[in-house]
């Protein structure tokens, strides 16, 4: 998949996170403290690259942050468009990577017009390229911690067959 891609479906996934709209400075200076929190995503050992993360709080009231990896699996978490960083506490994670699969059209007999038939367009299907179970932070079984002082060395670590 196309880094427009991947950055349209990140953007889409943010926006849903936190809303839109632009922030007013009261409301810039009512948001929690943030912390670092960036590591590495490794998918059977290997650095996964284009993986969207999304951290779901594990408990009410918390706020949820989200990253894309990038290069060697490296990812930076951000949970208001504001500031970068997480808030402190420990989230449910959910992962995703998207690839766009081109594939053919449903042939439709066109009868005397086999003409146009044979022209029909391909479709083209977003997937995603990670085991299922991944996809839902309430599901993937996946924790993470970002601890009060914030960290740089965080890891999330899948297999390709659970």
């Amino acid at each position: 998949m196309g880094s427009v891609s991947r950055r349209f479906v990140f953007g889409m996934a943010l926006l849903a996170v936190v809303g839109c709209g632009k922030p007013s400075d009261k409301w810039m200076k009512n948001l929690p403290e943030t912390v670092e929190a960036r590591g590495v995503v490794l998918l059977d050992g290997k650095p996964a690259e284009g993986v969207a993360i999304v951290l779901a709080p594990a408990e009410a009231g918390g706020h949820s942050a989200m990253g894309l990896s990038g290069s060697g699996g490296a990812f930076i978490l951000k949970a208001f468009p504001s500031k970068d960083g997480a808030v402190p506490g420990t989230y449910k994670v959910g992962l995703t990577r998207s690839e766009q699969a081109a594939s053919k059209a449903k042939q439709i007999d066109w009868g005397e017009d086999a003409a146009h038939a044979a022209a029909s367009p391909a479709t083209s299907t977003v997937q995603n390229t990670l085991p299922a179970q991944y996809a839902e932070a309430a599901k993937s079984g996946l924790t993470l911690t970002i601890p009060p002082e914030g960290a740089s060395d965080l890891k999330i670590e899948i297999k390709s067959a659970p």
